[in-house]
C-alpha cells in the first residue's frame, strides 16, 4: 500500500512564493523483514585487513521462516562479501581512499518461504592513511647561475606532491647535509620549495 502526498509550502512575503514536493508513503505488510536499522554508517582505514567483519547487518523476521541476505549492487563483491545465512558483512578486499573514498551498499534479507524482503543502507567512508611517499615532478633539477648575486637571489623552484590527503599529503623540503659544504651557499624554503642563495657566490673560490 502507497500513499502519494502533495506538500505546499508558501511565504509570507508580496508578492508571495511557494514550492511544491511530492512525499511517498509505503505501508508495508507486518509479515516481511525488519532491519535493526535502515542505516548504517561505517568508518574504516583503507589499510583494514582482508576478511575482517565489519558490520552484522541482522533483520528480523515475524513469519519466522529463515533470511537470506544479499548486496544488490553487482560490483560491490569487489571489495566486500556479506554471509548468506548469517547478514555478516566482511572486507575481502584492500580498500583504496584514493581509488575510492565513499562506498555505498544495499543489504537485502528475504524471507526463504515468502519472497517478502527489507533492505538496509550500509554508507561506508574510507579513511586516508599515510601510505603515499611524495613524488618530484623532476628526477634531477639543473640551472645556472652567474657569479656575484647577492645572497637571498632564487635559484629554482622545486616541487613535490603527495597523493594523500590532510596532513598526510602536506610536505616540508630540506637539504641534506652530504658532506661537503653546499648548505653554507644555499638554503631551500621547508614550506614552498625554493631554493635560494644564502651568500655571494665567488666562481673562482668554490666551483660546484
Amino acid at each position: 500500500l502507497k500513499y502519494a502526498l502533495t506538500v505546499l509550502a508558501s511565504d509570507e512575503g508580496e508578492p508571495s512564493y511557494s514550492a511544491v514536493a511530492e512525499l511517498y508513503i509505503q505501508v508495508r505488510n507486518r509479515s516481511h523483514p525488519v532491519f535493526q536499522s535502515q542505516f548504517y554508517p561505517l568508518k574504516l582505514p583503507e589499510n583494514i585487513s582482508p576478511f575482517t567483519t565489519i558490520l552484522h547487518a541482522q533483520a528480523r523476521n515475524p513469519e519466522g521462516y529463515r533470511l537470506i541476505y544479499n548486496l544488490e549492487e553487482e560490483n560491490a563483491t569487489k571489495n566486500f562479501h556479506i554471509d548468506f545465512k548469517t547478514g555478516v558483512l566482511s572486507v575481502t578486499d584492500f580498500l583504496d581512499y584514493e581509488t575510492q573514498a565513499m562506498h555505498l551498499l544495499t543489504v537485502r534479507a528475504t524471507d526463504s518461504v515468502m519472497g517478502s524482503f527489507a533492505e538496509a543502507k550500509v554508507e561506508i567512508e574510507v579513511e586516508d592513511v599515510n601510505d603515499n611517499a611524495p613524488v618530484f615532478r623532476k628526477h634531477m633539477y639543473e640551472t645556472h647561475l652567474l657569479e656575484g648575486l647577492p645572497a637571498g637571489t632564487s635559484v629554482l623552484q622545486i616541487t613535490a606532491t603527495d597523493e594523500d590527503s590532510g596532513r598526510n599529503k602536506e610536505i616540508t623540503y630540506e637539504l641534506l647535509d652530504t658532506g661537503k659544504n653546499e648548505t653554507d651557499f644555499f638554503e631551500i624554503d621547508a614550506q614552498s620549495g625554493l631554493l635560494v642563495a644564502s651568500q655571494e657566490l665567488d666562481f673562482e673560490a668554490t666551483q660546484q
